[in-house]
């Protein structure tokens, strides 16, 4: 990461991309917002996704460097929703929204289901440890390692992870 981005900044992006009014509209501009829906039990959507994001993210005039690891961390968080809080059921739906911005391009992966444990996934993101023989957290380190921002709010019985480069 070369620039840091505030949590505080992190907040005012993700106000907008909600559709609250911004501090910042020059940096915030909307240059396009789009939604999937990805079924908790289907390979085929989250391919079809991921196409769609990278295409998005090459319109942009992304490096590819940029647009891998982009990938990477929304194919992540989309697994591990189907995983482990759907339970790969085809009830459950994961939803996936696109904003790129001038700036920053941001994407809110969320569903209902077994609620994130945010203190969890929180502690996760901050450290690491590679000697662990603990198969889980390794997702989690991948996200960080590949996203500028990552904001975990908290929604209640609604998980959601938004991760966001900047452009």
């Amino acid at each position: 990461m070369n620039q840091k981005i505030s949590l505080e900044d992190c907040i005012h992006i993700t106000n907008k991309y909600r559709g609250a009014p911004s501090i910042s509209q020059q940096d915030l501009t909307t240059d396009s917002y789009s939604e999937y829906t990805v079924n908790a039990s289907s390979q085929k959507e989250l391919i079809h996704t991921l196409e769609s994001i990278e295409k998005k993210l090459l319109e942009k005039n992304t490096n590819q460097k940029s647009v891998n690891e982009t990938l990477i961390a929304v194919s992540e968080i989309i697994q591990n929703a189907q995983e482990h809080s759907c339970k790969f059921s085809p009830e459950k739906d994961i939803y996936v929204s696109i904003l790129t911005t001038p700036k920053y391009f941001l994407a809110g992966v969320g569903n209902k289901g077994n609620p994130l444990q945010i203190d969890k996934a929180r502690e996760l993101l901050k450290k690491y440890d590679p000697k662990s023989t603990s198969p889980r957290g390794r997702g989690f380190e991948m996200i960080r390692r590949t996203t500028d921002i990552i904001y975990i709010p908290q929604l209640g019985e609604y998980s959601e992870i938004i991760i966001g480069k900047i452009l």
